[in-house]
């Protein structure tokens, strides 16, 4: 673990409140004109942008007072917009010149397109390796030797709604299987043909969407409707601890990106829990969890140990299960790191 400089540390809360003051405006999203089209004598209005060489247009809904009134504050709120973007633009450089962990342009391109779309604001949280990546800004740390992506963008959804997002203004299930103009994705067959996808790739890249939501009660193999966003997900056990208490971050790259993280010391405990039940054939992601939460525990322990403490007593009243499960975990790290963690939880 390295410690970023103080001045790189600045640079990024002051990102986070740009793209958190930004989103509360109304004006986090790209913007773009706004278009109509008549379909079979209809009237619909969009959002249309040209990103990276192509059109990509947004449904806002049809042609009727509550989508002129959306279409209204829309182009108030980007009003004035531009200039704010591009100092964004400039403290994301700025932050990478001081050592911050950048996003990779891939996932970045698709992070935007998820956050247009509204799904963090829906309750949407980005797990897996993108969010470990994403701590390190959030922590003020650097992880050498840690920084390796894989291609798979975890999405995570808790099975309850989040209110107050209009539903117009989501349209996940249908950008994800025509794009309508936007990033192309095409769905990974399940291995049960009867089942819909939770997995998409983004069509011309290695990059694949996985959507996840958590398993609660009995055991199941097949998909979870996720009602807030309108798209199937694989249950995983487990997920809803991970999930509770998600935290808003700052992706560092062109003018950033707002998205929901774990917090990070559920995060690492989480590792634990599931290194524990990795089974052998995983054994290479184990050993990945466990150093993603070694790298955390040591950072907290140090400059948040009360994040751990809390962290540890929400995971052991949820009952022996979760606790033994974590301790077979915690015996896989080294000596230092068990130190680290009994003494933060007591």
């Amino acid at each position: 673990m390295l410690r970023l400089p103080l001045a790189t540390q600045t640079l990024y809360a002051e990102l986070l409140d740009r793209l958190l003051a930004a989103r509360a405006m109304g004006t986090g999203d790209t913007p773009g004109a706004i278009v109509a089209k008549t379909v079979r004598g209809r009237t619909y209005w969009y959002v249309q942008r040209r990103t990276l060489g192509r059109t990509q247009q947004l449904y806002l809904g049809p042609d009727d007072d509550t989508t002129r009134a959306l279409i209204s504050r829309r182009r108030d709120a980007w009003a004035g917009a531009e200039p704010e973007r591009r100092d964004r633009e400039r403290l994301s450089a700025m932050l990478v010149a001081g050592g911050a962990a950048a996003a990779m342009a891939g996932e970045l391109r698709l992070l935007r397109w998820l956050a247009d779309a509204r799904v963090f604001e829906a309750g949407a949280v980005l797990v897996g390796t993108q969010a470990f990546a994403a701590y390190a800004n959030v922590l003020g740390v650097s992880w050498p030797g840690l920084s390796a992506r894989t291609a798979d963008v975890d999405l995570a959804h808790g099975l309850r709604v989040e209110i107050g997002v209009a539903d117009r203004e989501t349209p996940l299930p249908e950008r994800l299987a025509s794009g309508h103009g936007e990033l192309r994705f095409d769905p990974v067959p399940p291995f049960d043909r009867r089942h819909p996808s939770t997995s998409y790739l983004l069509r011309g890249t290695p990059l694949r969407l996985d959507l996840l939501t958590p398993m609660v009660g009995k055991p199941r193999h097949g998909p979870v409707l996720v009602a807030a966003l309108g798209v199937a997900a694989q249950p995983l056990r487990f997920l809803d601890y991970v999930l509770e208490g998600a935290v808003p971050a700052a992706l560092v790259g062109r003018d950033g990106v707002l998205v929901q993280v774990p917090t990070p010391a559920r995060f690492a405990l989480h590792k634990l829990v599931v290194a524990a039940e990795r089974p052998v054939s995983q054994q290479a992601k184990a050993r990945k969890d466990v150093a993603q939460a070694s790298a955390l525990i040591e950072v907290l322990a140090e400059d948040r140990p009360g994040d751990l403490a809390i962290a540890w007593e929400a995971l052991v009243t949820r009952g022996p299960g979760w606790s033994k499960r974590a301790r077979a975990g915690l015996a896989r790290c080294d000596a230092d790191t068990a130190l680290r963690l009994r003494s933060a939880t007591g």
